[in-house]
């Protein structure tokens, strides 16, 4: 009887194949090791501390969003963003502005003009 040797198309590959999958596939070079995780949806829900994180990074995007779209901010707002030089967008750099402006009391965005 023959033998069969199934040959890799693919040598290893690291990573999803598609955005839809929930298959991830693992390759670590320095042991040689392939294996495969799947990450489903979460089963606990979220502790009171996410919800405080995800609470105050959604006002501080859209407080972001707003002060980008406002007129009688928006030179002096880019003339400091372009004065910096760790932060590579506008967007990016409001948002930074505005976790330090966030108010833990009243859950909103106190602009230091």
């Amino acid at each position: 009887m023959a033998k069969v040797f199934y040959l890799d198309p693919i040598e290893h590959l690291s990573g999803k194949i598609a955005k839809r999958h929930r298959t991830v596939y693992n390759y670590r070079s320095a042991s040689g090791r392939k294996y495969t995780s799947v990450h489903g949806a979460r089963s606990t829900s979220p502790t009171s501390s996410e919800l405080v994180m995800r609470t105050k990074f959604s006002v501080c995007t859209s407080a972001a969003r707003l002060r980008i779209q406002d007129p009688s901010h928006s030179a002096a707002d880019l003339a400091a963003f372009r004065a910096q030089k760790k932060y590579t967008t506008l967007l990016g750099w409001l948002v930074a502005k505005a976790y330090k402006c966030y108010d833990e009391g009243t859950q909103t965005v106190v602009w230091d003009d």
